[in-house]
C-alpha cells in the first residue's frame, strides 16, 4: 500500500501553554501507512511565547509562519489550504493534544479506502476536570457522543467538531472559509456535503480537549456557538443548515438522561450558564465575527 502524505495545519493564537505538547505528540506519531510531510503552524498575531516555543523544535518538517497582525483563524486556515502539499491535510486546535501515537493513523485511513472521500472527523476527549462548569461541560459532550452515533447513520454535524478533523488535497484547495465567520468547523462539513464529498467519522481517532473551566469563558465560547445556525445561512440555504443541527426528540431525551443520571448538579448549573449564553447572544449576535475573545481556561492540558 502506498503511503499517503500528510499536512498537519495548526492556526494558533496565544498557545505557549499547549502548542510544544501538541507538536511532541505529532512528531511521534506512528507512519505505517502515512508520511508527514510538513507540519504548518501559523500563528495569528500572539503576543506570548507561541512562536519561539514553536521554533525551538528541530524537526526540519515544522515550518513556523509568525504573522505580527490578528487576522483570525479563518484566514490563517485560507492559507494553509493553499499551501498545503499533502494528499491530506489533518487540522488540529492548538490546545488540543492526540490521545496516542496512532491517532493519525486513525485519521486517515478513510482516505485509503475511498476515492471520493473529502472530510473524516475524529473524536474530542474531555481531560478530567473538577471545575462545575468543567464537568457541566464534558457532561453533556460525551452524552452526545449517542447523537454523533446515531443520527443519520453516524454521518452528522456533530461528529466533525474543531479539533481534529482531516480533508482531501481536492476538498481543501476548492476550499474558502468565510473571515466573518467564528464556525470553521461547521462551514466544512457543510461545504464538504454541498459538494459530493463522501464523509467518515473515526472515532477511534481521539483528542484531548480541556472544556472552558469558568462560568464567563463558558459564556463567551457558548454564546458564539448559538450565533453559528444564524451566521452560517448567510453562506447556506437556512432549511439546510436547521436540517443539518436538528437533533429528534428521543436523542435529545438519551442526551437529558445520561446528563442527569451522571450529575443532576453539573445539568442545573449548564442550564443556568445556557440561558445567560441566549441573552448574550441575543445582545451580540450582529456582532459576531472571526475574531474572538481567547478562551483561556481551554489551554491548559496538564
Amino acid at each position: 500500500m502506498k503511503k499517503l502524505t500528510v499536512t498537519i495545519g495548526i492556526s494558533a493564537y496565544n498557545e505557549e501553554g499547549n502548542i510544544a505538547k501538541i507538536l511532541k505528540s505529532v512528531i511521534s506519531q506512528k507512519e505505517k501507512t502515512i508520511q508527514i510531510s510538513e507540519i504548518l503552524v501559523y500563528s495569528d498575531g500572539s503576543t506570548d511565547r507561541t512562536v519561539p516555543t514553536a521554533k525551538s523544535f528541530k524537526d526540519k518538517r515544522i515550518r513556523v509562519v509568525n504573522d505580527k497582525i490578528r487576522r483570525g483563524k479563518a484566514f490563517r486556515l485560507n492559507h494553509i489550504f493553499s499551501v498545503m502539499k499533502g494528499d491530506v491535510l489533518v487540522l488540529f486546535d492548538a490546545d488540543t493534544v492526540p490521545v496516542n501515537s496512532e491517532m493519525l493513523e486513525y485519521i486517515c485511513r478513510p482516505f485509503h479506502r475511498r476515492s471520493f472521500i473529502g472530510l473524516a472527523g475524529g473524536r474530542r476527549y474531555s481531560i478530567p476536570t473538577t471545575s462545575l462548569t468543567g464537568t457541566s461541560l464534558a457532561n453533556l459532550f460525551h452524552a452526545y457522543d449517542v447523537v454523533r452515533k446515531e443520527l443519520r447513520n453516524g454521518i452528522n454535524i456533530y461528529c466533525f467538531l474543531a479539533g481534529i478533523t482531516a480533508l482531501s488535497r481536492d476538498f481543501a484547495k476548492a476550499l474558502t472559509l468565510p473571515l466573518d465567520s467564528p464556525c470553521d468547523d461547521n462551514f466544512i462539513y457543510l461545504e464538504a456535503k454541498k459538494r459530493g464529498f463522501s464523509l467518515a467519522y473515526v472515532p477511534e481517532a481521539i483528542v484531548w480537549f480541556s472544556p472552558p473551566q469558568s462560568a464567563s469563558d463558558q459564556i463567551s465560547q457558548g454564546s458564539r456557538y448559538l450565533a453559528s445556525s444564524s451566521i452560517l445561512s448567510r453562506y447556506f440555504n437556512s432549511t439546510y443548515v436547521k436540517g443539518e443541527f436538528y437533533v429528534p426528540f428521543y436523542l435529545r431525551l438519551k442526551v437529558f438522561l445520561y446528563q442527569v443520571r451522571h450529575n443532576p448538579i453539573a445539568f442545573l448549573w449548564l442550564k443556568c450558564l445556557a440561558a445567560v449564553c441566549h441573552i448574550q447572544n441575543f445582545k451580540t449576535q450582529r456582532h459576531v465575527n472571526g475574531l474572538y475573545r481567547n478562551v483561556y481556561s481551554t489551554k491548559r492540558l496538564t
